[in-house]
């Protein structure tokens, strides 16, 4: 006696592993960017002169310590140069006034995002100040910084940085 199959009998599991397979392969996890993180403690020194609300002339002399964070993104997909994601937190420095002897403060955090393309590279920014004890709003003056960083291109780290405080 012959037996006749059914083509979807012989078809169906053939379809069903190619379809399994565009499944899996469609919805493959994406490759992960690998990311270096190094922080470096920069002291940083300067005196600017500004203007109060007043219009008196002021002249802030400033210190302290500035955290900078480098986070270094390796593109996997493109293979372009990696990302520096930088941070600079400035919440450690205050300044004070030669004449008044005011206390200045800063909560600061800025980021710079660039490319790392060479081992040396140099960021300046304005920073908001204002007297200790007020909250800023109408109170608060700019300063600038100016930062020389060194990147170890094979580690993929921040390796130094000296920075200083100026008028923007």
């Amino acid at each position: 006696m012959k037996m006749h199959r059914s083509l979807f009998d012989s078809v169906t599991p053939s379809l069903m592993v190619a379809l399994l397979g565009a499944v899996v392969w469609g919805h493959a996890a994406p490759a992960r960017a690998a990311s270096f993180t190094s922080t470096v403690s920069v002291s940083v020194s300067g005196t600017l002169t500004t203007t109060s609300p007043a219009g008196t002339a002021e002249s802030v002399s400033f210190s302290g310590i500035v955290q900078v964070k480098a986070v270094i993104v390796e593109d996997p997909d493109f293979g372009t140069p990696p990302i520096i994601l930088l941070s600079f937190d400035l919440s450690g420095v205050t300044g004070v006034d030669a004449a008044t002897g005011t206390k200045f403060v800063t909560s600061n955090v800025t980021r710079i995002q660039r490319r790392l393309t060479q081992r040396t590279d140099a960021v300046q920014f304005s920073f908001p100040f204002w007297p200790s004890g007020t909250t800023g709003i109408t109170t608060s003056r700019v300063g600038g910084t100016s930062f020389s960083l060194s990147f170890d291109v094979l580690k993929r780290m921040l390796a130094n940085a000296t920075g200083s405080i100026a008028n923007p």
